[in-house]
């Protein structure tokens, strides 16, 4: 969410649409959501929801993310690491990446 917009909802209404909609479609047995490692203002949104993060043989699942930047001093590479909450009940175990 835009720094002029935030603290008013938006970024929960978002998720809670969201994950709403993947539920009422009933083809999914997890949600998955991918935020910034570090400095991250929506994981508090996704713990309140449930999400947890997510780890595969034991290490947290991370991925190495590059975008275009116009400002020279903003690093091009970030982190971002997953998280996941699950949907089915009825499914067993856990997720496989």
């Amino acid at each position: 969410v835009k720094k002029d917009y935030r603290g008013n909802g938006l970024g929960k209404l978002l998720v809670n649409t969201t994950e709403k909609y993947i539920e009422n479609e009933k083809k999914y047995d997890y949600a998955f959501a991918r935020i910034l490692c570090k400095g991250s203002m929506s994981e508090g949104i996704f713990k309140q929801n449930n999400f947890i993060d997510a780890y595969y043989n034991g290490k947290l699942i991370i991925d190495d993310v590059t975008y275009d930047r116009n400002d020279p001093n903003t690093s091009q590479t970030d982190q971002r690491k997953y998280m996941i909450k699950k949907l089915n009940p009825e499914v067993r175990g856990i997720y496989k990446k």
